[in-house]
This record gives C-alpha cells, structure tokens and sequence, in this order.
C-alpha cells in the first residue's frame, strides 16, 4: 500500500524531523539517559554500588525520558537504555548477594524487550499499511506495560492514517494524561487539530513544545555537571 507507506513517511517527518524541536528533545533526553548509564556502568567498575544504583533507579521510574523508544539504543551495544539499566541493577544485585533481586531485575529487562518488540511489530505493520496487524502487536505491547506511551501515540497514529481524528485524539490525549512532557504526543495532537482546522490550539500546542526543548536543554546543562561533580568525589575519569 504505496499510499499508507507515503502518508505515514509524511507523519513522522512532520513529527520528527530537524525543522521541528520534537527530534531534538528526545535527542537530548537519550544522551542524558545514556551519560547516566555510563556513570552507573564507571561507578560500579569502581565498587560505588549504592551510587551507581540510585543512579539506575532514576533512570527506570522515568521510562519517558526514552521518548521514540523504537529508534534509539544506548552506546553500549546493541541494548535500550531501560533494558540496560535494569540489566545493571541485577548485576549489582548478583555482586552484593542478592538473588531473588537480581532475577527480578532481569525480568524487568526482558519484559521490556518484549514490548520493543511488539511495538517495532507494531510499526512495521503500520508502515504497511497493515492496521489490523498493527492494533494487535499494540495491544500486545499494552498487555505488557499498560502505561506505555509508545503503544498510546502509536494507536493514535493508527487512527490518523485512518482518517479517524477524533480518535486518534483521543489516544494522543490519552498519553498526554500519562505523561504531559510527551513531545510527541503534543505535536501529533497539534497535527490532528490542524487538519480540524483548529489552527489557534495548535499553535499554543508547538508553543509547548518549544518550552519542552528549552526545559531538555537547560536539564541536560544541569546533569552534565552533576555527572562531573560526581566522577571528582568518586575519583573517576572524565568522560569524552
């Protein structure tokens, strides 16, 4: 189906690309994640396990921070961020003797693999125009984590290539309510009004997420000095 794959080709570049703020934001948020990882991963080499895990710990109650979670993998391999972080805590667990801790933990990562998975499912079939195929990886991904924005949004844009817009606003209000900083969500909602012709909401909505990005910057800014701050009292190197 040429014309689904076009359409959807056109959706998310209009909803990620450079001339939007929406990339740069979940740019930003990864490369925070990932700076934090490797810390965790340079403070356990270093035997600091109660640094490194609270380190871990933040990480993985804030799953949103990921953003777009099908297009981006940390530095270390071929691994998410969450997966990653987990698979830590459960190394961690096994070093201080703690088993059942560790089992849970990897259970955690595989749980999220198994929702990338369905949701890398999910996308493929979209982009195939495939919806019924789509929906079920969705809600299989649901299944696992019921508050998985990237499931939410991506029913959303199952609606809109639909032609379905109440609907699909729904679904993007819907991981709005989950998580009001989802950038993606915003600017797929402001899409939606615009071919509503309610152009004046939109543009408070892109507003919005203009603010999004000055707020991911001025983060960023702020944990890179506290990772610097915490290799010196650690005595770790820098990093490049």
């Amino acid at each position: 189906m040429p014309k689904v794959k076009e359409a959807w080709d056109t959706i998310r570049s209009r909803l990620a690309a450079t001339t939007t703020d929406v990339s740069r934001i979940y740019e930003l948020r990864h490369k925070n994640v990932t700076r934090n990882i490797l810390l965790a991963k340079d403070l356990i080499q270093a035997g600091k396990y109660p640094a490194a895990k609270k380190i871990l710990l933040e990480i993985t109650s804030r799953p949103q921070d990921v953003g777009l979670a099908w297009r981006y993998k940390d530095e270390l391999g071929e691994l998410f961020v969450h997966i990653r972080a987990f698979e830590l805590l459960s190394a961690i667990a096994v070093v201080e003797n703690r088993k059942k801790e560790a089992e849970e933990y990897s259970k955690q990562a595989d749980s999220i693999k198994d929702e990338i998975q369905y949701l890398n499912d999910g996308l493929r079939a979209l982009r195939k125009g495939i919806f019924f195929a789509a929906v079920a990886s969705f809600y299989q991904a649901l299944s696992i984590n019921p508050n998985s924005t990237t499931a939410i949004v991506s029913m959303g844009y199952v609606k809109l290539l639909k032609g379905e817009l109440p609907d699909s606003l729904n679904y993007f209000n819907q991981a709005l309510a989950s998580d009001e900083g989802n950038a993606e969500a915003l600017e797929a909602k402001a899409h939606v009004l615009e071919l509503m012709g309610l152009k004046g909401p939109a543009a408070k909505i892109h507003s919005r997420v203009d603010e999004l990005l000055k707020e991911a910057e001025k983060e960023f800014e702020k944990s890179e000095q506290k990772r610097e701050l915490a290799r010196k009292a650690n005595k770790l190197k820098p990093n490049k």
